[in-house]
């Protein structure tokens, strides 16, 4: 989905009605920041943002909005762009993401696997019509090898500066993961 190899009509994408009817202004414009961004179209040949918002201004519902749109539908013949996203987040944030997606989208939308000592990121790789995969940081640097046998599309790092810190493992596994293309 990096580029346009097909040549295809590149086409409007929208929000889901569910999403844009809650959307704040500027949730709006980081929404199509992100999107922007994340299918290369701000800087060609660069596929990523950094959403660094203050505390409490939604980034989690930008984030959501954006995961919803990508999975079905993107700018070339408005195919889908994502297929499966992965969500690193602390441990105390896992379960929150979790109620995130289910406030916003409901599990008749879309559903979540989470990763903790019971399920494994093995069987998420098992399920095809799950699509995301929220796991802690913990859990990252624990089952990194089975993590990264999954192709994921779009990898969301919330609390991402914990990854600046070079010498913590889970920056090692971050770098592992650095390419999602397989490069």
């Amino acid at each position: 989905w990096h580029h346009n190899p097909g040549h295809l009509p590149v086409t409007e994408v929208s929000v889901d009605p569910c999403l844009t009817r809650v959307l704040r202004p500027h949730q709006r414009t980081g929404l199509v920041f992100l999107y922007e961004c994340v299918v290369g179209m701000r800087l060609e040949g660069h596929f990523g943002a950094i959403l660094a918002d203050e505390m409490g201004l939604g980034k989690t519902l930008q984030c959501i909005a954006l995961v919803w749109m990508l999975l079905k539908q993107g700018p070339y013949g408005s195919r889908a762009v994502l297929n499966r996203v992965l969500v690193v987040t602390p441990s105390s944030l896992v379960a929150n993401w979790s109620k995130e997606f289910q406030r916003w989208l409901g599990r008749e939308r879309l559903t979540t696997f989470v990763v903790d000592q019971k399920s494994k990121p093995k069987e998420f790789a098992n399920l095809p019509h799950v699509r995301v995969m929220l796991i802690s940081y913990e859990m990252f640097v624990r089952y990194h090898g089975d993590v990264r046998d999954i192709q994921f599309d779009l990898l969301i790092c919330d609390e991402g500066h914990r990854l600046k810190n070079t010498n913590i493992r889970a920056a090692t596994v971050g770098n592992l993961l650095w390419s999602l293309d397989g490069k």
